[in-house]
C-alpha cells in the first residue's frame, strides 16, 4: 500500500513591495546614454540609488533595478524598484521616434530666393543646409544619421529642419513699394 504522509511545505520568502517612480531624462541622455543619481523615499527611509539611462531610451519605457524596492518583512527579500521615463521637453527640438525635428525660421526673401541656413545638431555639430528657392512654410530639409539612436547599439535617425517662414510686420515706405511692385507682377 501507499505511504500516507504529508507534503513538506516550504513557505517562500515574502517579497517587499515592488515600486514604480518617474524620471525625467533629457534629448542628451537619450543620445549619449547617462548614468544619473536619484534619491528616493521609501518605508519612511531615504536611499540613494545610481540609475544607468541606456541610449535611445524611449519615453514611457520603464527601467527595473531588483531590490530597490520596498522593504520586505524580516527573512524577505526587497521589492523592484521601476523607474517610468519621461522625456524633458528641450528648447529647439522636439523628438518623433528615432528622428529629431528642429524649427527655423527663415526671412520671407529667403523662402522666395533661396539660402543656405546653419543649423546645429543635438551633439553640437553645425551644417549648412540648403533651403530650395520657393520653399513654402512647413517644408522639411533632411539631415541623415543626426537623430537619436534607436536603442544602446542602434542607428541613429535623422534630424529633420522644419522652416517656418517670417512674415516682417513693421515695412519701411521703400519696402511697402517694392512689395506692391512684386504684386503687380502676380508674385
Amino acid at each position: 500500500m501507499g505511504q500516507g504522509g504529508y507534503g513538506s511545505t516550504s513557505s517562500q520568502p515574502v517579497k517587499g513591495q515592488d515600486m514604480t517612480y518617474q524620471i525625467s531624462v533629457s534629448l542628451s541622455d537619450v543620445l549619449n546614454g547617462a548614468e544619473k543619481q536619484i534619491s528616493l523615499r521609501t518605508n519612511g527611509r531615504t536611499q540613494n540609488v545610481s540609475v544607468k539611462i541606456p541610449k535611445g531610451i524611449e519615453e514611457g519605457k520603464k527601467l527595473r533595478l531588483k531590490g530597490k524596492g520596498g522593504i520586505p518583512p524580516p527573512g524577505g527579500i526587497p521589492g523592484d524598484l521601476f523607474l517610468k521615463i519621461q522625456l524633458e521637453p528641450h528648447d529647439l527640438y522636439e523628438r518623433q521616434d528615432e528622428d529629431l525635428i528642429y524649427h527655423k525660421m527663415i526671412p520671407f526673401t529667403d523662402a522666395c530666393l533661396g539660402a543656405k541656413v546653419e543649423v546645429e545638431t543635438l551633439d553640437g555639430k553645425k551644417f549648412m543646409v540648403s533651403v530650395p528657392s520657393g520653399t513654402n512654410g512647413d517644408a522639411r530639409l533632411r539631415i541623415k544619421g543626426q537623430g537619436l539612436p534607436s536603442g544602446p547599439i542602434g542607428k541613429r535617425g535623422d534630424l529633420y529642419v522644419k522652416i517656418g517662414i517670417e512674415i516682417p510686420t513693421k515695412l519701411t515706405d521703400e519696402q511697402i513699394s517694392a512689395i506692391k511692385s512684386l504684386k503687380e507682377t502676380g508674385l
